[in-house]
């Protein structure tokens, strides 16, 4: 293989690595990822007197569709990069790149998904603690909290 067709595979592998690293970020729990679009950070949550929270259908489906398309999306680019081998191979047999991009892809993707972890650890290897006006000023949002509907009605009157 000369450096044409190897930065043909590598320019592949790592676009694929980046769609693969997107799909990897917005997978997971489906629901967590739904109320955390409803009830973005800057909401407050308010609790009925059952201790139950009413969440809006269409609020629900809204962010249930955002969540699935992301993920369309990021899986028809990894398809996309992937079928691209076999569009352009630039010289290279086309079921060695495919193998190529795979391998290379993976490991790429593997050691991102490594790294981000390992400095999240090391960033964070205890709780922390703020006092409310640092943490206010830091965020500038909404804190949730705990206070009823009725005792917040309460307050308002």
């Amino acid at each position: 293989m000369n450096y044409p067709q190897i930065f043909f595979l590598l320019s592949i592998s790592f676009q694929l690595s980046g769609a693969l690293t997107l799909i990897i970020f917005c997978w997971g729990n489906t629901e967590k990822r739904i109320l955390r679009l409803v009830y973005p950070v800057n909401t407050i949550i308010t609790r009925g007197d059952d201790n139950m929270v009413k969440v809006n259908k269409e609020k629900l489906r809204e962010a249930h569709k955002e969540v699935l398309l992301n993920r369309i999306a990021f899986i028809s680019l990894g398809l996309g990069y992937f079928l691209s081998v076999f569009s352009t191979t630039n010289g290279v047999n086309p079921y060695w790149g495919v193998l190529i991009v795979v391998v290379v892809s993976c490991l790429w993707t593997g050691i991102g998904v490594f790294i981000a972890h390992i400095i999240a650890v090391v960033c964070n290897k205890e709780d922390r603690k703020y006092s409310y006006e640092e943490l206010t000023s830091i965020i500038d949002k909404d804190i949730a909290t705990n206070m009823t509907k009725s005792e917040i009605d309460k307050i308002c009157q």
